[in-house]
Parts: C-alpha cells; structure tokens; sequence
C-alpha cells in the first residue's frame, strides 16, 4: 500500500491506527520512515509472533508473513526527547562573575548571574550537572523543579528540567 501517517491521538485529523482489509497472505514489510524531530523509536513488536519473520528497530522494519484469515497486528511506540535547562542566580544580583558547569550530556559552559544553559533535547534518561564553585563564593543551593538532585537528573519522555544553582 502507499505511504500512509498515524498519529498518537494528540491532533483528531489523523488516526493512531490503520487497518488493511482482504490481504492476500504472504510476506510483507512495514518501515516507519523517521520520527517527529525530538521522538525515537523505541520499541516494534508484531503479534501473532507466529507471523514476524523478522524485527529491526534500528532500521524500523518488520517483516511479517501472513497466512489465510489472518490478522497481525504490528505497534511502533516512538518516545519524546526531553530538556536540561541550568539557570544561575548570584548574591549580590548582577554579578559579572562566571561560574563552570560541568554536564554529563555534552561540553563544560560557563554563566553569570540571571543566565542560563538549555541542553540539545537528549533521551530519557539519568543525567547530572555540577559546577565548580570559584573562589571566594559559597554554594547556597542547587535544586531541581522536578525533585532530582543535580547529580542524579531523571529525565523523563518530553520532560524539561530546571536546575538552579544559587550562590
């Protein structure tokens, strides 16, 4: 059949599901061409497994074959990426002081006070940030809007975190 595009249920103009009548049996494919910017795929399952001759995530493709009467039934779940943004507030406000981050996601940046560092959208996951306190200047706080401590960072489908360091 032609190309054809499912949904999640999140905008009602298209379905999360198609279906084709009066196969006739034997082997076909299905490939889902690249995700949404910012969504991977995750998981491919078929069922019957009886009917999967193969599975390929990374390329995602399956290959089914369909015998007489039957219905099988393939699902590809697509998981949203998600964000780190790290703020700085300094006491006195105004600070032309630059403070070091070092993330586990990718290269060391610097900020000053009232700036902030957004992270590329990264997968779901743990992840941590830590800054090299400069000297002369005390750590007075390091919190995460979702609860998580800077240095164990849950980050979950579609999530942004917000960490601010305060000294």
């Amino acid at each position: 059949p032609n190309a054809f595009t499912l949904d999640d249920d999140a905008d009602a103009t298209l379905s999360n599901t198609k279906t084709f009548t009066d196969v006739v049996p034997g082997a076909y494919t299905v490939t889902e061409a690249d995700p949404t910017p910012g969504f991977d795929l995750t998981d491919l399952t078929c069922d019957p497994e009886s009917a999967v001759v193969s599975i390929d995530v990374d390329s995602a493709t399956a290959v089914i074959d369909i015998g007489p009467g039957q219905t099988v039934t393939c699902t590809f779940t697509n998981t949203q990426r998600g964000s780190i943004i790290v703020a700085k507030e300094a006491l006195p406000d105004g600070s032309v002081q630059s403070f070091e981050f070092s993330p586990s996601w990718g290269p060391a940046f610097s900020l000053a006070d009232g700036q902030s560092n957004t992270s590329d959208l990264l997968v779901p996951g743990e992840y941590s940030v830590g800054e090299t306190v400069p000297e002369g200047w005390d750590l007075t706080s390091a919190l995460c809007d979702d609860g998580s401590d800077p240095a164990a960072i849950g980050l979950d489908p579609g999530e942004t975190v917000t960490c601010t360091f305060t000294n």
